[in-house]
């Protein structure tokens, strides 16, 4: 008997059970306080490389033979756990979108040690983040199909662990591996060294290192084992495979006691802490990768400098392509997907609106019809002729657009020091225009120029003007002013404050009115302007800046961006299919909440909705009771909340979104017997509105669109106030040559 031998392997099992029980035991408390799944979900995938390097290298020592197997195992995992500690570190600072509004205007410098010196400076952008990502993805992707090739050339006889001859495929396989796993660290070292201030609130250093020691340097110890067999300092690479294998086993065990300090449970397991769910919930949560295959498609789906956009009444095979002129310049990213056209003729009238937006025109008189519809025929008699083609958001002193004595007669105008000239583009149509045009609030003014979902190119800055240069595709969303010294000014807020200034209806602070997008141009401060991000057509964000803001200032605000929860969406339509994209890709699971059967398969198939509840059916209406954290109420008419109440689990949050013109009511016993909370949120922040662009754009998420021209505004309104629109209408205002038409 070789007790050498015994000895040897005693001490890797015992290390390696060891390792594994700690481990075990780390991941099991993380598991019991999940409290941040967003963090505890890689942490919980990092942790349990320990078990599998230890268990794959101890079986690999006591089955040699087939231990080609089990080092492919371990090996896969490497890439697993890298990727995983990029989310991790990318989850700690915000999320992508956080992460550019936070470096927005800052550039990684060129650096020897980064092995950047010969490349100018990079900017730290979408596009930063999203090449970083892609790094990582590549390794994760490619290993599993070099051990494929491995096996295939393993049986074939033409792969033999450490031989480094010309005639074995070792060599090669290894050269591949190299390179991609070289990549995968250098896109996570620049994104530290890109990030390194946002990360060191979260200490990262230590982690890095215990991550490193374990994943890092166990390959280029394996080469290091090998090329010793290979100079003879070691037998043969039988005894320098063993070598390996026993040094990991006695290495897991160092690296389970140092992922004790590095992530340490105790962090999430605080008097106040929230659990996601028990044990088995989170497990699942931990285990299922989702994540990874969304981030695969996002970062990897195909891209176009040029897009189609499709026509659905001339059939399947007609398209109409629209070029993306300058709205999209030629280098940015532009995504295929849930975009179609109404066709636009001139036979089309121009004497119905609808609910949702604004007119092609301004609206003279106050007007409310019968039955929700009214003729465009008196609401529009105004004199176009005299009316500007350049409709500034806001006027002062400096802006002589509308001079007092004739509000409908053009003048030339200049840009203020801190302004920017935005020539439109497109603007989308919210239901918000309707009530205006309806005068439903009761503070209409006309005429009245709407829209408030601007997206267009900027042709001129003043000279104060830092965040913007000519050329930019920007966005101007529901506010285009603010006091800037209140409360709410002060903590960016800048919605809540009581001196707002709306984007269209309103006065400014010189007394002159304020105009929206269904113009050519439009002049704003630039404190109310967001760049479009790289990969979002112009189109697309347009929805984004009422919509889809709106949608996503809650989840933030009220803590509800992390993964696990149940959400429900009230309503289905322009806010409610944003609500649904953007809560699915947070990891939640979403039911869509709706009065009638009839959109069960777009929730379900389209949208991706998890659960389907039609509010006029009982029993479904029950079976659903006591089962969400919060429901985002979108429903813009009156209607009851108890059905929507009970819905609602303990300290389940009904956040209402929808404007209706008349009071809601309640029974206060279902608001206090589940300590439920009935709150509000209106529209979002600037810095918000900064970030849900980046967040679509950054998942590769799209809104579902229909892109008409303004002579169909019109019968867009009337079919908005049907509901008749899946799910947002946009207007192509550039490509409807307003310019020309007054």
């Amino acid at each position: 008997m070789d007790w050498a031998a015994l000895a040897y392997t005693a001490a890797a099992l015992l290390c390696a059970a060891a390792a594994t029980v700690i481990a075990l035991g780390h991941i099991y408390r993380h598991l019991l306080h999940y409290a941040e799944p967003i963090f505890q979900r890689f942490i919980v995938r990092i942790i349990f490389m320990v078990p599998v390097y230890a268990v794959m290298s101890f079986i690999s020592l006591i089955l040699p033979d087939n231990a080609i197997y089990f080092t492919s195992i371990r090996e896969m995992y490497d890439a697993w756990v890298i990727y995983n500690f990029f989310s991790l570190c990318l989850a700690w600072v915000g999320g992508p979108g956080a992460v550019v509004v936070s470096l927005n205007g800052k550039t990684l410098k060129p650096s020897w040690f980064l092995m950047t010196c010969c490349f100018p400076a990079i900017p730290l952008d979408g596009r930063f983040i999203r090449r970083c990502k892609q790094g990582c993805l590549q390794f994760v992707i490619l290993k599993p199909i070099l051990v494929v090739i491995t096996f295939i050339l393993y049986a074939k006889g033409k792969y033999e662990d450490g031989n480094f001859s010309p005639n074995q495929s070792y060599l090669y396989i290894t050269i591949i591996y190299t390179i991609s796993y070289s990549m995968a660290l250098y896109a996570l070292a620049l994104f530290y060294a890109a990030c390194r201030d946002l990360l060191r609130p979260y200490n990262p250093v230590p982690k890095f290192i215990i991550i490193k020691s374990v994943v890092f340097l166990t390959y280029w110890q394996g080469v290091l084992v090998f090329l010793a067999a290979k100079s003879r300092f070691i037998k043969n690479t039988e005894k320098a495979a063993d070598l390996q294998n026993y040094v990991l086993c006695v290495e897991m065990l160092i690296a389970a006691i140092g992922h004790l300090f590095a992530f340490p449970y105790k962090e999430y397991a605080g008097p106040n802490a929230r659990p996601s769910g028990g044990f088995r919930e989170s497990l699942i949560h931990a285990l299922k990768f989702n994540d990874f295959y969304h981030d695969t498609v996002h970062q990897f789906a195909p891209t176009y400098n040029e897009y189609v956009l499709y026509n659905h009444n001339e059939g399947e095979n007609t398209q109409a392509k629209y070029p993306s002129a300058s709205a999209v310049p030629s280098s940015r990213d532009v995504e295929l997907a849930g975009i179609t056209v109404v066709p636009v003729t001139s036979s089309v009238s121009s004497n119905q609106v609808d609910q949702d937006e604004s007119m092609t025109t301004p609206i003279r008189h106050k007007v409310d019809p019968p039955g929700g519809m009214y003729d465009l025929s008196d609401l529009l008699d105004v004199d176009l002729s005299s009316y500007p083609a350049k409709v500034p958001a806001i006027s002062d002193s400096r802006k002589e657009c509308f001079p007092s004595s004739n509000p409908a007669t053009t003048a030339s105008w200049k840009t203020g020091p801190e302004d920017v000239l935005v020539k439109v583009k497109y603007c989308g149509i919210c239901h918000t225009d309707i009530h205006q045009a309806k005068n439903h609030f009761g503070f209409s003014k006309y005429p009245m120029v709407p829209g408030h979902e601007v997206v267009g190119v900027v042709e001129e800055v003043g000279p104060e003007v830092s965040k913007y240069t000519v050329g930019d595709v920007v966005g101007v969303g529901g506010i285009v002013g603010c006091c800037r010294n209140c409360r709410p000014c002060n903590a960016n807020d800048e919605q809540y404050c009581s001196k707002k200034i709306w984007t269209y209806n309103d006065v400014y602070t010189d007394g002159r009115p304020t105009q929206g997008g269904f113009s050519s141009a439009m002049v704003v401060d630039q404190k109310f302007v967001v760049k479009i991000p790289a990969g979002l057509a112009p189109e697309q964000a347009a929805p984004l800046l009422c919509a889809g803001v709106t949608a996503y200032s809650p989840l933030k605000h009220f803590g509800l961006m992390a993964p696990g929860l149940r959400g429900g969406i009230l309503g289905l339509g322009g806010i409610g299919h944003l609500g649904v994209k953007l809560a699915k890709d947070m990891g939640h699971h979403v039911t869509v909440i709706s009065s009638s059967d009839k959109k069960r398969a777009e929730a379900m198939d389209e949208l991706g909705a998890d659960a389907y509840v039609v509010s006029s059916d009982g029993d479904q209406m029950a079976a659903a009771a006591d089962s969400l954290d919060y429901i985002i109420d979108t429903v813009p008419v009156d209607h009851p909340l108890e059905p929507y109440l009970a819905l609602l689990q303990l300290n389940g949050k009904l956040v209402l979104m929808g404007v209706t013109p008349a009071p809601l009511s309640f029974l206060s016993h279902l608001v206090m017997m589940g300590r439920k909370t009935i709150t509000g949120s209106f529209i979002g922040s600037m810095q918000e509105m900064e970030e849900v662009l980046h967040f679509f754009a950054d998942k590769g998420l799209t809104s579902q669109i229909e892109v008409v021209k303004m002579d169909y505004v019109s019968q867009a309104l009337e079919r908005l106030e049907r509901n008749n629109v899946r799910y947002r209408f946009v207007v192509d205002v550039a490509g409807s040559n307003v310019e020309n038409a007054v």
